[in-house]
């Protein structure tokens, strides 16, 4: 049996169910964002339906970045949206940022991330140096 999948088989059930939930996300979200408007995409996000209890915060993070690393070109604003995805459908509340930086080589730059409960989830570069735009309203 190949390695990935004897480690796969390690996994919670916990786990098994967010990396699953990240997966669909984080193709919904690389999809969408190259043939939807961003405020049509977090309307479908509101639909999600919820598992509460299924998995935690934690395991929300580590599958998105675990899918993440092995989908190629997966940029943060694909990563925040799977993230924000995931974190509904197990009903936690979550707000994507979307911020702004100038003072950058390439004269401007944006990053996006998630806040939850008060922090900034890990699932890429940090947001600091980035003044955050309002949220967006669906």
């Amino acid at each position: 049996m190949p390695a990935s999948v004897a480690s796969l088989r390690r996994l919670s059930w916990r786990r098994c169910i967010a990396l699953g939930l990240a997966l669909r996300w984080l193709l919904m979200a690389r999809a969408g964002l190259r043939h939807r408007p961003l405020s049509d995409l977090l309307r479908q996000m509101e639909g999600a339906r919820a598992l509460p209890g299924a998995y935690g915060v934690d395991e929300a993070v580590w599958a998105v970045c675990a899918v993440a690393r092995r989908v190629p070109g997966t940029a943060c604003l694909a990563r925040s949206l799977a993230l924000q995805g995931v974190l509904r459908s197990a009903g936690i509340a979550s707000e994507l940022r979307i911020g702004v930086a100038k003072d950058v080589p390439e004269g401007l730059a944006a990053h996006a991330w998630v806040v939850c409960e008060g922090r900034v989830l890990p699932t890429g570069d940090e947001p600091s140096g980035y003044t955050p735009l309002p949220p967006f309203r669906t």
